[in-house]
């Protein structure tokens, strides 16, 4: 039976590799070239593009804000 840092080491180990894991997704990901809500169709900038970015920034920043306010009520 291991130690204490024996656990810390396998937990610290894991997250690393759940963290790598999805780097290497987001990285197989393409971006858009548009956002893709089906109203805005507006262009991401290429360098959001090659991060991955799937939604324009006004779409971004109001997903986000929505998000916020969900996770506020707890729902």
């Amino acid at each position: 039976m291991g130690d204490l840092m024996d656990r810390v080491q396998l937990q610290t180990d894991a997250q690393l590799a759940n963290a790598l894991e999805h780097r290497a997704r987001l990285k197989r990901r393409p971006g858009l070239t548009h956002c893709e809500d089906a109203d805005c169709r507006e262009p991401i900038a290429e360098m959001r593009t090659a991060m991955g970015a799937r939604l324009c920034i006004d779409c971004a920043t109001a997903a986000e804000a929505q998000a916020a306010q969900y996770r506020r009520r707890g729902v």
